[in-house]
């Protein structure tokens, strides 16, 4: 799989994670009481499936904060920054260059 997939697999879309209260720290899909459940079953359709950890807001803050804190020329911001159709597209042209 190209490193561009694997960085995008590694995390949610930035405002994904923020509006739905959300972060995946490597280990735990962290959580807010505020967090939906169709928020959490969409990440791990996203991510597979993952243990989910209760968090405060501060500390959801700070995850986000430590996350997505990266340079502008990280494949992470670059691919988060991405609308879904161009990602399904890249996933699309993957499989097919993968399947040839």
């Amino acid at each position: 799989m190209s490193s561009l997939l694997v960085a995008y697999a590694s995390q949610l879309p930035y405002a994904f994670a923020k509006q739905h209260h959300l972060v995946f720290d490597g280990i735990y899909l962290l959580q807010t009481a505020k967090t939906s459940l169709a928020a959490i079953r969409e990440a791990q359709r996203i991510l597979g499936p993952l243990a989910v950890k209760l968090v405060d807001s501060a500390e959801l803050e700070k995850q986000l904060q430590l996350r997505y804190q990266k340079g502008a020329d990280s494949a992470l911001d670059i691919v988060s920054s991405l609308e879904d159709d161009q990602f399904l597209a890249l996933v699309m042209h993957y499989l097919k260059l993968k399947n040839c």
